[in-house]
């Protein structure tokens, strides 16, 4: 089985064939990302990573879509990647390197990005700036329920912290303040 699909008997082994020459793949190495990073590129967004995987002749095809986050996690967790967003201003918020992520939290979109190690060590030891707090934070009751109220920030980001509940969601509010 592939993803959703029931594959018959010779189909199985035509895929069996391709895994076997690692012209698909069920998983991959951040390494493998690394190694094939477009010079062009900075960022790289979520959704290029992906798609790269089904246009680029130098990546392999993968058995499970969800492979990408997963090795983005795994890239973030390890110190070889760094996961970010983009602020108007052009800062990286957030900004998730060397930390423990889940493949859950990586988001496969045009406005999430993967930085290289050097460029997010490069990043975190830039002078601070100053402009002051990027974000206002403010937590109010509306019918029971808590609300996050921020500035300049993407609707998916807001959508993620909406999410977000207990001690992740209390740390997540102190970053931006």
């Amino acid at each position: 089985m592939i993803g959703n699909c029931r594959l018959g008997p010779q189909s199985v082994q035509n895929v069996n064939e391709l895994v076997h020459i690692d012209e698909i793949q069920s998983g991959i190495s951040p390494n493998l990302l690394v190694r094939n990073w477009p010079p062009a590129f900075q960022e790289w967004n979520t959704k290029a990573v992906r798609d790269a995987f089904y246009a680029s002749p130098l990546l392999p095809r993968l058995l499970n879509p969800e492979a990408v986050k997963e090795t983005i996690a795994r890239g973030v967790s390890n110190g070889q990647l760094a996961y970010v967003g983009k602020t108007s201003g052009g800062k990286y918020h957030p900004f998730i390197f060397q930390r423990t992520v889940s493949a859950a939290d990586v988001e496969i979109s045009e406005e999430m990005f993967i930085i290289t190690k050097e460029a997010a060590d490069a990043y975190r030891q830039a002078p601070p700036s100053q402009e002051g707090p990027q974000a206002a934070a403010t937590v109010t009751q509306s019918g029971g329920n808590t609300q996050l109220l921020l500035c300049k920030r993407s609707p998916s980001y807001l959508r993620r912290l909406d999410k977000l509940g207990g001690t992740e969601y209390r740390q997540r509010v102190h970053q931006i303040q």
